[in-house]
């Protein structure tokens, strides 16, 4: 694959069928794009390498989500191609109609757009779903493994070389979507605290105010977790306090459970603890966090 990539992504089909009429009947990839209106009108080329552990047939597609609640969603499959075990680059050209008369863009129950146009690569999609018209169901076979590199979508009717953004630009335009206070390569659950975030609250009894400001502004609230000093979720470490108003420290460090929090698209506002009948007096408190407001 040119520019030997670091980063692709790699999934295992399951042997449990995905055309069970229990399940949604497809599985495989899909890039969620902001805004359904997205190349509404105009042609589309998807260009990306793949390879598989076997050899077979996979549906590339995309679909649009008019936002709101329910499943408000259409879908089409441009083709249908062959996958092996080499990388090979495949380049799909397609127009993409105009938005239906009728259909109109809602938003979240916050009040921000949530709409979205997906690009999708299946290897399994049963027959009716999404715009799989073939009359027969997609399968590459369970624990089959399909690796996908360099997918690129855009505007016109040629495939132009894979666009390759500076780390900064790339990582400011997905925190707009995630962000998180350890370094990229760690997860939120890593215990020890690389990254940690301390503030200093007089007293707490039940609610904290911290003011954790995220580095660029999210594309909607986000759904925020918080980790204590072990890693685990909804929990903040009260590194020092003392159980009376008199400066005196007393309380060792331990990890509190965080029951509730209070955040913005620009920051985490808030979060109330456990109530354990006690007011904290001069907490130094730490944690990490995440933010997700991913489509």
């Amino acid at each position: 694959v040119p520019n030997n990539p670091r980063y692709y992504t790699k999934i295992t089909t399951p042997t449990i069928s995905g055309f069970a009429s229990t399940t949604e009947g497809k599985y495989g990839l899909e890039q969620r794009i902001e805004d359904v209106r997205t190349l509404a009108g105009k042609n589309m080329t998807i260009s990306f390498w793949a390879k598989s552990s076997t050899i077979g047939s996979v549906a590339v597609g995309y679909s649009r989500y008019y936002g709101g609640a329910g499943f408000n969603r259409d879908g089409t499959i441009i083709k249908t191609v062959g996958v092996g075990p080499n990388w090979q680059k495949y380049v799909l050209t397609t127009y993409v109609p105009p938005i239906p008369n009728g259909k109109a863009e809602q938003t979240d129950s916050d009040g921000y757009d949530n709409s979205f146009f997906a690009v999708s690569i299946f290897s399994q999609l049963r027959s009716g779903v999404l715009g799989n018209d073939t009359g027969s169901n997609i399968d590459l076979g369970g624990n089959s493994v399909l690796e996908v590199a360099q997918v690129q979508v855009e505007e016109g009717a040629r495939a132009t070389e894979f666009e390759i953004l500076a780390p900064g630009a790339e990582l400011a335009l997905a925190q707009r979507y995630y962000n998180k206070s350890l370094a990229p390569h760690l997860a939120p659950t890593t215990s020890g605290f690389p990254g940690k975030l301390s503030f200093f609250e007089r007293s707490i009894n039940h609610s904290a105010s911290v003011d954790i400001t995220f580095p660029v502004e999210m594309r909607a609230t986000p759904a925020c977790s918080l980790y204590g000093s072990t890693g685990v979720e909804n929990t903040v470490r009260f590194a020092q306090f003392s159980s009376s108003n008199n400066g005196t420290l007393t309380g060792s460090a331990t990890d509190v459970n965080v029951v509730s929090k209070l955040a913005s698209h620009r920051c985490i506002h808030s979060f109330s603890i456990e109530d354990d009948g006690n007011v904290h007096y001069d907490v130094t408190a730490q944690c990490n966090y995440t933010a997700d407001a991913e489509l």
